[in-house]
């Protein structure tokens, strides 16, 4: 009676272990797959975004099952749509988790989907990758188990520095998104106005998509800088509210230099927008996949790449490599932090931030309708 009630004692303890730590696989267990989720904005505002990461997500599967895995072990994908809302996020990732029992999550494909997760994801002790957002300080920052596939975000922004410098623009207006990541904008351009000695006015709007801008550009125009006038405008902007944008002040009359960022890209190729209000925009562009990538991508789906698709493409490769070679959960950041990755896009490594060192950035003008390079830190 004594032996069996410890043998009960034995495997109780070794069922708690499991609970704890999450499921066990040895290395040499080809037949477990790596389970990995995918919390992705498939509806919503940022669908285009989604579905450009799942695009991305399900070709870096097919490669590395096309291989045989990763230490043998294939990959089996999971994909959530969050709807581009903050709640349904949470559901997504819960279901990924808890039902499907993954081993990590790619999600969060705007910083306020991808925020209610982080906290959870460290309590789960579950990893967390959201490949196309920046660390922020103090709006967006990482936890031991949550990952971004970019640098800290003023390290690219600051990229603009001597091309404003370069374009006389000493009064700078922006109209941005009430958002961490437009915040974050807005600061560094501040740092960066000061430093020419220059001038910055900033407004915001709340509705993504269905925002009036005449009210911001009027209050831009205004006394806010006195005497000195708007020499350009920075848009934080999705491409659809930059057409709306454009559409108001031409309607007040209002053609300044324009300063974007990636989608900016998908207004150039917008056959509705007068290209003459676009003529000498600014545009800084993170979304900067490798030739190798673009080729892949065009021979799988028929279309180049957009919105930092390849991220989404080296977390995967990044998440198979780290479970493949870990025990439990628990391990993978560690191996994350530990080691640098070589995908066909090129080596990255992270720092102690958990973003990554450096990545790709251009700097474009808009000339004649086509992007003419001015910078790039490659």
């Amino acid at each position: 009676m004594k032996n069996i009630y410890t043998y009960i004692g034995i495997l109780i303890v070794i069922v708690a272990a499991f609970l704890i730590k999450g499921p066990v696989h040895n290395r040499e267990e080809t037949n477990v797959p790596i389970r990995i989720g995918a919390s992705l904005s498939l509806t919503g505002v940022a669908a285009d975004f989604g579905g450009m990461a799942k695009k991305a997500a399900d070709l870096a599967v097919k490669e590395i099952n096309a291989e045989g895995g990763i230490n043998g072990r294939k990959i089996e994908l999971y994909v959530e749509d969050d709807q581009t809302d903050p709640k349904t996020a949470v559901s997504a990732y819960r279901k990924l988790v808890d039902v499907h029992n993954v081993d990590a999550v790619i999600g969060g494909i705007f910083d306020f989907t991808a925020q209610p997760v982080l906290p959870l994801a460290l309590k789960d002790k579950v990893t967390y990758v959201s490949p196309v957002n920046f660390v922020i300080d103090g709006t967006f920052e990482m936890n031991p188990y949550t990952f971004v596939m970019y640098p800290e975000f003023p390290q690219v922004i600051r990229e603009l520095d001597t091309v404003i410098k370069d374009k006389k623009i000493k009064q700078l207006g922006m109209i941005r998104y009430d958002s961490g990541f437009s915040a974050s904008i807005e600061k560094t351009l501040k740092s960066i106005m000061s430093s020419i000695g220059g001038d910055m006015v900033t407004e915001t709007y709340k509705a993504i998509g269905s925002s009036d801008f005449r009210t911001n550009v009027l209050k831009i125009t205004d006394a806010s800088l006195g005497d000195k006038k708007v020499d350009a405008v920075f848009l934080d902007m999705l491409d659809f509210d930059i057409v709306k944008y454009l559409a108001d002040t031409k309607n007040l009359g209002f053609n300044k230099q324009l300063v974007g960022y990636t989608t900016m890209r998908d207004v150039l190729s917008n056959p509705k927008v007068d290209k003459s209000q676009i003529e000498g925009a600014i545009m800084i562009d993170w979304e900067i996949p490798s030739d190798e990538f673009i080729k892949r991508f065009v021979h799988a789906y028929g279309e180049k790449p957009r919105r930092g698709a390849n991220k989404t493409y080296d977390a995967i490769y990044m998440l198979a490599e780290a479970i493949a070679h870990t025990e439990d959960r628990q391990s993978v950041p560690e191996y994350i932090k530990s080691n640098s990755f070589n995908t066909i896009g090129g080596q990255f490594k992270f720092n102690e931030k958990h973003s990554v060192l450096t990545t790709p950035v251009k700097i474009f003008e808009i000339r004649n309708g086509v992007l003419v390079e001015l910078k790039s830190n490659q």
